[in-house]
């Protein structure tokens, strides 16, 4: 493998890589990577990807849906992580007997 070739691909490719982080989609490779497989990765990480052949930029459509994707799995953590804490409210004796009295209980 002639380095300065590897790395002068690698500056290329980094080069043409406008945004600090990127979307990047992977192909099968023969050590077991998985093709279609959607990451994040800073730009360097990206541009020795496609270098190396493990990968290449999504389209904006793809990275359209890894973003859409990675919100609702926020949110839905979020919303279970909710679920599993206990609220506890405490009220007076007076709140208490003002809640029982039979003038709210006619309402």
């Amino acid at each position: 493998m002639d380095l300065r070739l590897y790395y002068h691909n690698l500056r290329k490719a980094e080069e043409e890589i406008a945004d600090e982080f990127v979307v990047l989609m992977s192909h099968a490779t023969p050590d077991g990577g998985k093709s279609g497989q959607t990451t994040e990765v800073p730009r360097h990480l990206a541009a020795q990807a496609i270098v190396e052949g493990r990968g290449r930029l999504a389209t904006q459509e793809e990275a359209a849906a890894f973003y859409k994707s990675a919100a609702d799995a926020r949110r839905n953590a979020e919303q279970a992580t909710l679920a599993t804490k206990v609220q506890v409210n405490l009220i007076s004796e007076s709140d208490l007997q003002s809640l029982r009295s039979p003038k709210n209980e006619k309402q």
